[in-house]
């Protein structure tokens, strides 16, 4: 695991942004860049496969805001295929904070699902995962599957100063 400030992660991930393939994982405490870095390379990624912002081409979305569309899709349609399928077939998926909340059982099964789709077309999707959590940490919450394919690509301990704090003066 590569340790790096998030203006270096972004560096070294310029290739990633033009030719998008396989996970990255961005591992570090709050506020120290990874959904900046993160963000970044959405935004670069987006520029090079216009229309920006279209979820067949790219879809950043965090996992509080992903357990609320699964929530919503199986109360409205009895199933979450349709989301499963949108995360699948983005070229470019980015979900964000995973960890935040520790998963249910069925919305444990629904990321397990998409992850291990998007690592079986690894050589043509990249997915990126940022996480609070350690490796261990990953390993006990949402178990061995998952970690080894979200741990398979590229993977970086984001440091530094919280930067949320250092721009509020504390």
């Amino acid at each position: 695991m590569k340790t790096l400030m998030s203006e270096q992660v972004i560096e070294d991930l310029k290739d990633y942004m033009i030719n998008t393939k396989g996970f990255i994982l961005l591992c570090g405490k709050n506020g120290r860049g990874k959904s900046y870095a993160a963000m970044k390379i959405y935004e670069k990624f987006s520029l090079f496969k216009l229309p920006a912002h279209d979820h067949d081409i790219s879809w950043f979305i965090n996992q509080a805001d992903l357990n609320i569309a699964y929530a919503e899709t199986n109360e409205k349609f009895g199933s979450s295929m349709e989301l499963l399928k949108q995360a699948c077939k983005t070229e470019l998926l980015i979900l964000d904070d995973l960890g935040t909340r520790v998963p249910s059982p069925a919305f444990m099964d629904f990321i397990y699902a998409i992850i291990d789709k998007r690592w079986n077309e690894r050589n043509k999707k990249g997915t990126i995962i940022t996480t609070n959590l350690d490796s261990s940490r990953i390993r006990k919450d949402f178990g061995d599957a998952i970690f080894s394919r979200i741990a398979s690509g590229r993977n970086y301990l984001v440091t530094g100063d919280d930067r949320r704090f250092t721009e509020l003066a504390f």
